[in-house]
């Protein structure tokens, strides 16, 4: 039996991309490790709709925690709905 060829497919280009490579950052490396972020128009009528608010409300936070974790804190499906249809207005 006679092998004609004694290397495998594919690996030699592997190699040779690793030893020009060595010394050098991977380009690939580098596109994962820079962040980017983009806000969508969509998004920034949104926030111009909302008011921005300095007021602290961690009370009123703990106060609706309290509630909750007592199972007295009531939804009111109706008003959350025109709340909603409200806002896109």
């Amino acid at each position: 039996m006679k092998v004609e060829k004694t290397t495998l497919a594919g690996v030699e280009p592997i190699a040779q991309r690793q030893a020009l490579s060595k010394g050098k950052p991977n380009q690939r490396v580098q596109e994962q490790n820079s962040d980017r972020v983009s806000i969508s128009e969509g998004a920034k009528r949104l926030l111009a709709k909302t008011p921005a608010t300095s007021v602290d409300e961690s009370g009123k936070v703990e106060a609706i925690k309290e509630k909750v974790d007592a199972g007295k804190y009531i939804l009111d499906p109706e008003k959350i709905a025109g709340s909603i249809i409200d806002f896109f207005r």
